[in-house]
């Protein structure tokens, strides 16, 4: 709970802070959703369920994710930086970006 302690924001979230995912029930996303590694050969319940493989988001941008392949969803996200039209999550520049990874304990 460390994420909580440092107040960090939940994944790709402009506001939302991980404690409040966590106290009004937020969701747990697979950055490497399970259906698409299930779709790509990668059908162990364990295998995917990894600590590596969860951030804390809005129920929303998980919605919005889906089953989506990191590149695709990553691309949406670039994609509103570029023209600052928030379509997935509220961050619309590359700083803060950087800074959900960061939070989030995923490399660049």
């Amino acid at each position: 709970m460390s994420q909580v302690k440092a107040g960090n924001r939940g994944f790709l979230s402009k506001h939302i802070t991980v404690q409040a995912l966590i106290e009004d029930r937020g969701d747990i996303h697979h950055l490497f959703p399970k259906k698409y590694l299930q779709k790509n050969g990668l059908d162990i319940r364990g295998e995917y369920n990894q600590i590596a493989n969860y951030v804390y988001t809005q129920s929303e941008i998980n919605i919005k994710i889906k089953a989506a392949a990191p590149c695709e969803y990553m691309a949406e996200v670039l994609k509103q930086i570029e023209n600052k039209e928030p379509t997935i999550g509220g961050i619309i520049d590359k700083e803060d970006l950087m800074e959900s990874f960061k939070q989030s304990c995923i490399p660049e």
